[in-house]
């Protein structure tokens, strides 16, 4: 280097200094930065993982959730068409029983009909029951 570049350096180099100065503790402050970013990253990356597989449990266990509220759905309908049977069943039953306590008291078949709800075919059925149950041919009435 020849002398009067030397001399040049050497007057810029306390000027220089302070300007080398900021730039290192920019590059030590940058790098400080880089670590604790980097920590954070590492951090959120295990944190997502963690939340990824609880979403994973939680999606088998909707998944099995879904097919048991589906069974007692189904359960339920079922219990609710019988329970409607039972009722439609019984109804018939006591319409019946209706009938042929009018009969045992004298009443016409035209009575039964109106009062009982039951169609003249029915009625008659009953009072024809109700003949035979009085002449011992049969043991009890619907």
């Amino acid at each position: 280097m020849p002398e009067h570049a030397l001399e040049q350096l050497l007057t810029w180099l306390p000027a220089l200094a302070p300007v080398l100065a900021v730039l290192l503790v920019g590059v030590l402050h940058a790098q400080r930065v880089r670590c604790v970013l980097r920590r954070e990253l590492v951090a959120s990356e295990r944190r997502y993982e963690s939340l990824r597989r609880d979403l994973d449990a939680l999606l088998v266990c909707s998944r099995g959730l879904g097919e048991r509220v589906h069974a007692q759905q189904q359960l339920l309908r079922r219990l609710g068409e019988r329970q409607t049977q039972l009722e439609r069943e019984d109804a018939s039953q006591s319409r019946f029983g209706a009938a042929a306590t009018l009969l045992q008291r004298g009443a016409e078949v035209d009575e039964i009909i109106d009062q009982c709800g039951v169609s003249r075919a029915e009625a008659e059925l009953v009072l024809h029951l109700q003949q035979l149950r009085s002449r011992g041919a049969l043991r009890s009435v619907a």
